[in-house]
């Protein structure tokens, strides 16, 4: 069985890329072979294949607001070429790389060479700038005049299905493939317990109001408490961090890091922080950093969003309100490093990972999806 996974993913540059390809993995795993059709960009093939995975990189666009349309310009015109090697059983297309996958196919399936495919949506865009507002119209599109072409559909979760059906009229089947957390990686480790360690990791933009942790770190040093917060990843947020943390000893900024120092990282901290506000992204979206926090057996302080929501009520997961956010992210912070629960909460995260939410789990219906799309051998 060897999948073809049409990703726009820059794969060692975009911080994201990891649901794309422990996805993969987990498919790999239930038997598939993966080959990714993704931007040609330098060390990509290197991190694909860390993964296991085969790479075949295409020429896009740097230029900002066009990547995308590229990407889709791109796959068309490459795509046919590799339908007719007649190597690949099944095709599955990000949302963004659809259009060009629907029109390489039917041009292909004219010529006798037919393959089904899958349209994934594992997010719509996160973003409301200018190429955020270019990205929504193009995401819009793609569920009108393209989902409907294909063989099945892959959505992240229940939420975003629900929110395709309302605004876009989608009325076809739909499974869900959902993040999930590799639990060989994320796992706990030892921390001293002296200071109360905080981390926020991921995206660094102004949508996630990730900036908002300063504000609560310098509350926890008015009053006193003994605790460090670490931040990393990138973003246009990273240098307000930077300039934060010159004049403020307890935090930590380490801007991007290596891929293979996330987990320890991690796991060397014992509350993570995700101060997502309400967004359609984060609404119909799946906490994968919130089970790299419970995997590595750290307890955490989110925001009350539906995504959030979905996981709670746990012992190790404390919700605050955006209206509120910074005096109740404190106040549960304050109250997590004095109830003397935080290694059992952190014990009970990773059994709940484990029972709940790995890859494994999360890929079991867009396995079965893709299994019933294979071509008859009979």
């Amino acid at each position: 069985m060897h999948l073809l996974y049409v990703s726009p993913m820059k794969f060692g540059i975009d911080i994201h890329a990891v649901g794309e390809l422990s996805t993969a993995s987990a498919l790999a795993k239930r038997g598939w072979k993966i080959t990714f059709l993704s931007p040609l960009v330098d060390g990509a093939k290197v991190v694909v294949s860390e993964y296991g995975h085969q790479y075949i990189g295409i020429k896009t666009s740097n230029i900002p607001g066009l990547s995308s349309i590229s990407f889709e310009r791109a796959v068309a015109k490459h795509l046919p070429t590799l339908i007719t090697s007649r190597k690949y059983d099944v095709i599955m297309a990000e949302w963004r790389g659809a259009s060009g996958t629907a029109k390489a196919i039917k041009r292909s399936r004219k010529k006798g060479y037919g393959i089904k495919w899958v349209m994934e949506d594992r997010s719509p865009p996160a973003v409301n700038d200018l190429f955020g507002k270019l990205q929504w119209l193009h995401y819009g599109r793609t569920w009108r005049k393209i989902a409907k072409l294909s063989d099945g559909i892959s959505v992240l979760v229940p939420a975003l299905e629900e929110f395709v059906r309302k605004n876009y009229g989608a009325e076809m089947k739909m499974v869900h493939c959902p993040s999930g957390v590799d639990i060989e990686k994320f796992y706990p480790g030892f921390r001293q317990d002296d200071t109360i360690k905080l981390l926020y990791h991921g995206s660094l933009y102004p949508e996630r109001q990730v900036e908002l942790l300063i504000k609560v770190g310098d509350s926890l040093a008015e009053i006193g408490l003994n605790f460090s917060l670490t931040i990393f990843g990138m973003g246009p947020s990273l240098k307000i961090f930077e300039s934060a943390e010159s004049s403020r000893p307890w935090l930590n900024v380490l801007g991007t890091v290596p891929r293979e120092d996330v987990s320890r990282l991690v796991r060397e901290c014992h509350v993570g922080l995700i101060p997502w506000p309400e967004n359609t992204s984060w609404e119909v979206g799946s906490p994968l950093k919130l089970f790299e926090y419970g995997a590595s057996g750290l307890v955490a302080v989110v925001t009350n969003v539906r995504s959030h929501l979905e996981v709670a009520p746990r012992d190790w997961l404390t919700l605050v309100s955006n209206e509120n956010l910074i005096d109740e992210m404190v106040a549960a912070i304050l109250k997590i490093s004095s109830d003397g629960n935080l290694s059992k909460n952190g014990i009970t995260a990773r059994q709940d990972i484990e029972q709940e939410f790995t890859w494994a789990h999360a890929t079991k219906q867009v396995h079965e999806l893709l299994v019933s799309l294979l071509p008859d051998t009979n």
